[in-house]
């Protein structure tokens, strides 16, 4: 979707998950450097995601890659079904 907070294309990865057998061998990180270079492809300038608040391992893990929390900001939805 277009941005104007981060002035162009903006990426969402709805859902991004490991089967925890699989966890700790780096795929995680192979999976996420492929979008993050695809949607650079895209020309988007921004990539967000959400996660649960009490999910620390994916937070730490999100971090170690360069993702930081949105001060200021809580997400909020709406279901339309």
């Amino acid at each position: 979707m277009f941005s104007l907070e981060h002035q162009g294309l903006t990426a969402e990865i709805d859902e991004f998950f490991v089967v925890p057998a699989h966890r700790g061998l780096g795929l995680g990180h192979q999976m996420l450097a492929i979008a993050e270079a695809q949607f650079r492809l895209e020309g988007c300038t921004n990539v967000s995601l959400q996660l649960g608040r009490s999910n620390e391992a994916a937070r730490n893990f999100y971090r170690r890659h360069g993702f930081d929390d949105r001060a200021g900001y809580e997400l909020v939805s709406k279901n339309l079904k």
